[in-house]
């Protein structure tokens, strides 16, 4: 994965971001911080570690690794979206041994994070099942997925889990 800044007419500043990327799946995303400018940037890698970086109109600060939580196999596919006229961002992504996670960047650091669900079918069969948004007004956020742990109890389901601006809800 590679990281460019487009600016005044031509593209520069190239960051190599990681080698050892999985080219079968979505593993970088990137939010422009709404107040700041400044890009956030996250990406697999291909280890336990989920990296991120950020450009902050200048240069690329020191990349850095998420906080730890229960996604311990890296990240295979990531969703990162920003919240309207901040710099809040929320990232939801699955790791290699069938979890999704999620966590609250805001705007300096990551705060806060969990493990929505552990799923049995292998993230190469789902492809990318999970989005996102923050709701315009109240500055939630929700993330939404499909629960396919392979019971025809739960298969196909939709769950969500709200970022309620202080910490995430039980799934639903």
């Amino acid at each position: 994965a590679i990281a460019i800044v487009y600016s005044n007419g031509a593209w520069g500043n190239e960051n190599v971001l990681s080698t050892a990327t999985s080219h079968s799946q979505w593993g970088a995303s990137v939010v422009f911080e709404q107040q700041s400018g400044d890009a956030l940037v996250v990406w697999n890698n291909g280890s336990a570690d989920v990296p991120y970086a950020v450009w902050n109109g200048n240069s690329w600060l020191q990349a850095s690794s998420l906080l730890p939580d229960s996604c311990t196999a890296g990240a295979n596919w990531t969703f990162l979206f920003q919240r309207y006229n901040s710099d809040e961002a929320i990232l939801a992504y699955s790791d290699g041994a069938g979890r999704i996670c999620g966590q609250h960047w805001n705007g300096g650091s990551w705060d806060s994070q969990t493990n929505f669900e552990n799923v049995t079918t292998t993230f190469s069969e789902l492809g990318r099942f999970f989005s996102g948004a923050f709701e315009y007004s109240s500055g939630r956020a929700i993330v939404a997925w499909e629960s396919s742990n392979g019971s025809s109890s739960s298969e196909g389901n939709v769950n969500y889990a709200n970022w309620t601006g202080s910490g995430w809800s039980s799934k639903a």
